[in-house]
């Protein structure tokens, strides 16, 4: 048999297994570090974790952003004037992941409208009926011992995708499910590109805008900014947008019959 794959496209490939493996392993063992602090002090609590990593070859032209997350955190990519979700948020209704929770013995149950995860004690079935359960809604996370033993719901390996970056590629934003409750991709996007040359007060601007919604959850948000994307350029495709969003909208006035008894 000949393979119509070239030397380059063999060594991509090893690179994304070597970047899944990595993110999956580190996953793996910060839940297992964290839950055996959590048995020592009898913590109940965990998290999700969304994690990026930009690589660079210059040589090969090669710009890639690797993305790896565990839950219900994400990851939202400004792809010119677009936000363009880099990351899978791992519900429990999920059909794969509820094929998961199910296979292992766990449960997904809805409480005030919302699919939750939860053990077989969640639901009465456990050999321990005083023992409490959790009712997450997340299907992977870090920690959160109640759905990790004897009944394994949760898990904390994360999904990893490996994206080529684009020349209309800007910025990335990481942001918890406080943030994503209340505001769009696009409007995390658009508040994040005002603001850009300093991603410390986009951040700020992303956090207070969800706290002014009033998000109910964690609030938190990260800004990447690509070093090869400057502050003159965002303005650019922002501005090119606005001008296309005018001339569509006229052209849509325009296209509209006249009605001669209005």
């Amino acid at each position: 048999l000949h393979s119509s794959k070239s030397e380059s496209d063999d060594r991509a490939d090893r690179h994304t297994w070597s970047w899944r493996r990595a993110f999956c392993g580190g996953y793996e063992a910060a839940d297992a570090a964290f839950l055996a602090e959590a048995d020592r002090r009898n913590w109940d609590d965990g998290s999700t974790a969304c994690a990026c990593l930009l690589s660079v070859d210059d040589e090969a032209g090669s710009r890639k952003l690797v993305v790896a997350n565990a839950g219900d955190s994400r990851c939202v990519l400004a792809r010119g004037r677009h936000a363009f979700r880099a990351s899978t948020d791992h519900k429990p209704d999920a059909p794969a992941e509820k094929r998961r929770i199910e296979k292992v013995g766990g449960y997904v149950v809805e409480l005030n409208g919302v699919a939750r995860a939860t053990s077989p004690a969640g639901v009465g079935f456990g050999i321990d009926r005083t023992k409490k359960s959790l009712y997450l809604s997340v299907a992977r996370a870090i920690g959160d011992r109640q759905l990790k033993s004897p009944t394994p719901v949760l898990t904390p390996t994360p999904d990893v995708r490996v994206l080529n970056l684009q020349d209309d590629d800007l910025f990335v934003v990481l942001v918890c499910d406080g943030v994503t409750d209340v505001l769009s991709d696009q409007q995390i996007v658009d508040v994040a590109a005002k603001h850009y040359g300093d991603p410390a007060e986009a951040a700020k601007k992303i956090v207070k805008e969800a706290f002014a919604k009033q998000a109910a959850d964690n609030i938190t948000a990260l800004v990447l900014e690509f070093p090869w994307v400057d502050a003159a350029k965002v303005g650019r495709v922002w501005a090119e947008s606005e001008k296309q969003l005018k001339v569509a909208l006229q052209e849509k006035k325009d296209d509209e019959p006249f009605d001669m008894f209005a």
